[in-house]
């Protein structure tokens, strides 16, 4: 799995489905950041994901 950090991960995740980009896992919350997962056109697991503050 390759992790993209983005500012604003909702406007990503937007920005990506514009594109044509289906998502595995809806954007989820974990402990230390938001995060959604979707593939790549050889089925390779991408995440983009936003650290949260502290």
């Amino acid at each position: 799995t390759i992790a993209f950090e983005v500012d604003d991960i909702d406007a990503a995740i937007a920005q990506l489905q514009k594109r044509g980009v289906t998502f595995d896992m809806e954007k989820t919350e974990t402990p230390v950041c938001w995060m959604a997962q979707f593939r790549d056109p050889d089925g390779n697991k991408l995440l983009v994901h936003k650290r949260k503050t502290a």
